[in-house]
């Protein structure tokens, strides 16, 4: 299963601005052969590998003892909090719990993996979108794309925004379960608190460096990514639904656990990108603010476990990391 931050997740968006174009022919033939009763002849010719089975790389399980954990350097500096965060699930975002409002209000300064306030999120729709005269079902085979109109239609998309939409962008929307993206994620909430409280806040990485990570997928990893997706869509989501769980309890080693369950080699090279790659990135960008100390840090959770997640650069650079109860 796909375990990388979503860029549109980690922005607290349910998907592209809703925006209508013209129909493309060959789409209107595609909704009419669905109409038609054809549709459940195209899911069973659409030709499905089987999801990859449990492997997970040593060491993948370190730094999962908790969700909050405390990073100290220099003795005369007040230490800093590394918090991760679920950028799904309504119930998870309404409320930080105790401990962590705690370590949020003994901080003096706020980051994010993004500026959610920069005028750049405005455009975030516009990024998942083919250019102009490109249709996505004039990249995939007819089984596919019908199977995806489909699932898509029950988050909302109608089949003129589903034909304007990137393969990584059809990817990602079906990555997580209907009506489960919070209309203020839980980053966005420790932000307000954060503001409330006059504190300094900065970003770790531009919406632009999180969208190249899936931008500049080749276009057959794109479709590949999609094809296992719309094949494996029911148990994807249940194990989602499950990761869900685990994070509301607390339970970050299950998390991670469930999040690596079903990796295909496809999935592994995208988490390259999406965690081991962004993860040097903000450590290094991390080095200031830790430096100063009293920061507290809101990064996706599945940043901070493993050999080459941001716990373990940073212990590496002679960093203390600590657990903290999250809890």
């Amino acid at each position: 299963m796909h375990s990388g931050t979503i860029p549109l997740l980690d922005a607290g968006t349910a998907g592209p601005r809703r925006q209508r174009v013209g129909c493309h022919p060959l789409l209107l033939a595609a909704a009419l052969w669905a109409l038609g009763g054809l549709l459940s002849e195209a899911i069973a010719a659409l030709s499905c590998a089987p999801l990859g089975t449990e492997s997970f790389p040593a060491g993948f399980d370190q730094y999962t003892e908790s969700l909050l954990w405390e990073i100290t350097g220099n003795e005369d500096i007040s230490p800093s909090f590394i918090f991760g965060t679920l950028h799904l699930d309504p119930a998870v975002a309404q409320q930080p719990s105790a401990r962590v409002r705690a370590a949020l209000e003994r901080s003096t300064q706020f980051g994010a993996e993004l500026n959610l306030e920069s005028a750049e999120m405005a455009g975030l729709g516009a990024k998942m979108r083919l250019a102009a005269g490109q249709y996505l079902n004039d990249l995939l085979e007819p089984e596919l794309f019908s199977r995806a109109v489909v699932l898509l239609a029950s988050y909302g998309l109608t089949l003129d925004e589903v034909v304007r939409l990137k393969p990584w962008a059809a990817y990602t929307l079906l990555s997580v379960p209907p009506g489960a993206i919070a209309p203020v994620s839980l980053d966005a909430v420790l932000l307000a608190r954060a503001r409330q409280a006059h504190k300094p806040v900065f970003a770790l990485e531009t919406l632009a460096e999180q969208l190249a990570s899936l931008d500049h997928l080749p276009l057959a990893t794109e479709i590949t990514l999609l094809r296992e997706m719309v094949c494996h869509y029911a148990l994807l989501q249940t194990e989602i639904s499950a990761l869900i769980r685990d994070y509301a309890k607390g339970d970050f080693a299950a998390v991670v656990r469930t999040a690596g369950r079903h990796e295909s080699e496809v999935e592994v090279m995208l988490n390259a990108r999406l965690l081991d790659d962004r993860n040097e990135r903000m450590v290094a960008r991390l080095r200031v603010p830790l430096s100063r100390g009293g920061a507290f840090v809101a990064i996706g959770a599945l940043h901070l476990s493993g050999r080459k997640g941001v716990l373990a650069r940073l212990a590496a650079l002679g960093y203390r990391v600590r657990p903290l109860a999250s809890h």
